[in-house]
C-alpha cells in the first residue's frame, strides 16, 4: 500500500487534447498534466472511502462504558458528516474522470478536483484518525499509514498553491506587472 504521489506521475503514449496536455501556472518549470491531477484526485477519493471503512470497523468493535464507540451520537454525526463530504466530492471527481476519458476535461476543472480531493483527504483522515485515539499512533493500522501519506497528495501532482493559481488564472483577467488590467 506504500504509494507516493510522485509515483503516480507516469504518462503513457495516449494523446490528449491540447487543452489538457499540460498546464504551466507561471510557476517556473512546473508542468502538470490534467491526467496527473485527475489520477491524484481519484486516489485521494479512494483513500477517503477506505479511511471511513476502517474507522467504521474499528468503532463498531471498540467498547467504552458498556457501548461501542459507534453507539455515541457525536461519533455517528461526525461520520455522517465525513461520509456526506466524501460522497459529494467523489461525484465531482467521477465526473472529471468521465470528461478526461472523453478528452473534454479542462485544466481548471482538473485543478479544482485535485485541490478539493486532496484537501478533503487530509481532513477526513485527520478526523478518522482522531477516532482511533492512541491506537491511531500505531503503524500497524492502515489509517496511520494513510494519514502519513495524505500530506504528500497535496504536494504531488502539483502543490495546492499551483492548483489555486491555475483556477485563479481562469477566473481573473491577467494583470500586467504595473497592476492595471489590459
Amino acid at each position: 500500500m506504500r504509494c507516493h504521489a510522485a509515483a503516480l506521475t507516469g504518462m503513457t503514449d495516449k494523446r490528449l487534447p491540447r487543452r489538457t496536455r499540460g498546464i504551466s501556472a507561471n510557476a517556473g518549470s512546473s508542468f502538470i498534466s490534467a491526467r496527473v491531477m485527475v489520477r491524484v484526485s481519484f486516489t485521494s477519493s479512494t483513500y477517503q472511502r477506505s479511511a471511513l471503512r476502517w474507522t467504521l470497523d474499528y468503532l463498531s468493535q471498540r467498547e467504552m462504558c458498556g457501548h461501542t464507540l459507534a453507539d455515541f451520537q457525536n461519533t455517528r454525526f461526525e461520520l455522517a458528516d465525513r461520509h456526506a463530504s466524501t460522497l459529494m466530492q467523489r461525484v465531482f471527481v467521477d465526473r472529471c474522470v468521465e470528461l478526461h476519458l472523453r478528452e473534454e476535461l479542462d485544466a481548471t476543472d482538473a485543478a479544482a478536483a485535485k485541490l478539493v480531493a486532496t484537501n478533503l483527504q487530509c481532513q477526513v483522515l485527520d478526523r478518522c484518525l482522531q477516532r482511533f485515539g492512541g491506537w491511531g499512533d500505531l503503524w500497524e493500522y492502515p489509517i496511520t499509514r494513510a494519514f502519513a501519506e495524505a500530506r504528500m497528495s497535496r504536494i504531488g501532482g502539483g502543490a495546492t498553491e499551483i492548483m489555486k493559481q491555475i483556477i485563479a488564472n481562469s477566473l481573473l483577467p491577467k494583470m500586467p506587472r504595473g497592476g492595471k488590467s489590459k
